[in-house]
């Protein structure tokens, strides 16, 4: 290939169409092609991620071993320090600089950041370079302070503190409280989530056979499971004389966390690279951890101040242990609302919803009301937290103990009150329940169930052709009546809720969840 070839392939800007990129590669020799390069750098001004490097890098894992050094060498020499580094994330070189690559991280995406990782302990496992204390100490000092450029990303920065600091195990306070209260000091944290670097649920493992793989399946993973926290169980599933894990309340036949072959490499996590450095560590502190991890990405959503947008901190509780702790005050000096909010998990195994004051009334017991499920409080919740009182050899609070004493939970009695305004809720019926589930399955189907469909909030309603007494009896079970001018007869529906899975509906008329849907802009609600 003649040298003026290339120049008259070149267009105006200094670049080259891919089409013709493919020809003169196709039949180029070593000195051609490092000639081709250095055309091509000169004419867009030493810019290599601009097409076509991508390409060319692409072309150049088919060439013989040697010659994809010598091309990809060439190309290392004349990039920027950020470019040497995505050629070695990206597999084109094996040429690091921990200081230089470190100092560039901060600017990286989050997935970058764990590449890099990742690749470092792939490196590490294969052999060809060694991660050391030192390394992990100089990635660490730049998740402490922040570049104007950028920041080591908090998930990763609790890996490496874990990795870092395997002595003392897993630890939230030490790994995650510390890393996240610093990173989130002064920014919202309502869009954050612990990811990446930890084993992920890949969904509940059912078995439906005996002890083989072939005979298990994944479903969907429970709610706000974010990663794999089920326990090995102690027996043998009595069915399949196999191995489960329990799980939010069910059991699952395989976990989601192992150590991983190097080729699977892109999906290392923190105990691959304990694992790589040689170091123990106990699968159920593990599980445990992960299970904090799980509860603090359901309490990050909601840990930010609603009047300044900083992140809170947890009350009578030290060493920011908030993925346990359940009051939270807003500690910003220049910020006015400093009233104490309550967050606490659902109690109910069902639900496991998060509880937040600031939107939650208590009920008549003192406890506030889960805003999903309408539960607040139970003789069996009241009895366990006597007990574990107990076993610490705490004073027992007499409110507590005249709770226990009384079986006032309302769960036991069956009574609901509304999170939005503390007042009594009416409770749904089986015989409610039954009649609606037979509407739903008749609906266009039945010559009484005329009409139907959902609104916006997930609430059933359906136009009827029924004598005047069956809506008297559907009145009575719990239904609402909407009267439509475009009907004789009204609307059968379901009581308005925001909450889907509202037990009722609200018997204050003045509260918010006492809403009905217009149907049109003639609707009004039947009393």
């Amino acid at each position: 290939m003649k040298r003026l070839t290339v120049i008259s392939s070149l267009n105006s800007s200094g670049s080259i169409d891919a089409t013709t990129l493919d020809r003169l590669l196709s039949r180029a020799s070593v000195e051609d092609l490092h000639a081709l390069f250095e055309l091509l750098i000169d004419g867009q001004g030493g810019d290599l991620e601009r097409h076509p490097w991508p390409r060319i890098l692409a072309w150049t894992l088919t060439c013989p071993n040697e010659i994809r050094m010598s091309l990809v060498s060439n190309i290392e020499g004349r990039s920027s320090p950020m470019h040497r580094l995505r050629l070695w994330l990206d597999g084109y070189t094996e040429r690091f600089d921990i200081d230089e690559y470190a100092a560039l991280l901060v600017e990286a995406e989050q997935e970058e950041q764990f590449t890099f990782v990742r690749r470092l302990f792939k490196n590490a496992a294969e052999g060809k370079r060694q991660v050391s204390p030192s390394d992990l100490k100089v990635l660490l000092g730049y998740g402490a302070g922040r570049s104007s450029l950028g920041r080591l990303d908090p998930s990763l920065e609790i890996a490496l503190t874990i990795v870092a600091d395997q002595a003392h195990g897993f630890v939230m306070e030490r790994h995650v409280g510390e890393v996240l209260m610093r990173h989130f000091a002064v920014e919202s944290s309502t869009d954050y989530k612990v990811v990446g670097l930890f084993d992920e649920c890949a969904g509940r493992a059912v078995a439906w056979g005996y002890d083989t793989d072939d005979n298990i399946s994944r479903k969907a993973k429970p709610k706000e499971l974010f990663f794999c926290e089920g326990r090995k169980a102690a027996v043998l599933d009595k069915e399949y004389e196999r191995s489960f894990w329990w799980c939010r309340n069910k059991p699952c036949f395989m976990p989601s966390r192992s150590c991983k072959p190097v080729e699977e490499w892109r999906g290392y996590t923190v105990v691959d690279m304990l694992s790589i450095l040689g170091r123990s560590w106990s699968d159920e502190e593990y599980q445990l951890f992960l299970g904090g991890l799980n509860r603090l990405n359901a309490l990050l959503a909601r840990l930010n101040c609603r009047s300044c947008g900083h992140m809170m901190r947890p009350q009578d509780q030290s060493n920011f242990a908030f993925y346990r702790a359940t009051k939270f005050k807003c500690v910003n000096d220049a910020c006015a609302e400093k009233a104490l909010v309550y967050l606490n998990r659902c109690w109910q195994s069902k639900c496991l919803s998060v509880i937040d004051s600031r939107d939650s009334k208590a009920c008549s017991n003192g406890m506030y009301i889960c805003s999903v499920c309408n539960g607040c409080c139970s003789s069996k919740v009241f009895e366990r937290r006597l007990g574990a009182i107990r076993t610490v050899g705490q004073a027992v609070p007499d409110g507590l103990m005249q709770l226990v004493v009384a079986n006032a939970g309302h769960a036991e009695t069956q009574e609901y009150f509304c999170h939005a305004c503390g007042g009594p809720v009416k409770v749904v019926s089986d015989d409610y329940r039954k009649t609606l589930e037979w509407l739903k399955g008749h609906c266009r189907k039945h010559p009484s169930v005329k009409d139907g469909g959902q609104r916006s909030d997930g609430g059933w309603w359906f136009k009827l052709d029924v004598p005047p007494e069956k809506y008297v009896s559907l009145k009575k079970l719990g239904f609402q009546l909407v009267k439509d001018k475009r009907f004789n007869t009204p609307l059968v529906a379901e009581p308005w809720s925001s909450d889907k899975g509202s037990v009722g509906s609200c018997m204050n008329n003045k509260c918010r969840m006492h809403r009905v849907p217009r149907y049109g802009p003639k609707a009004v609600f039947i009393e």
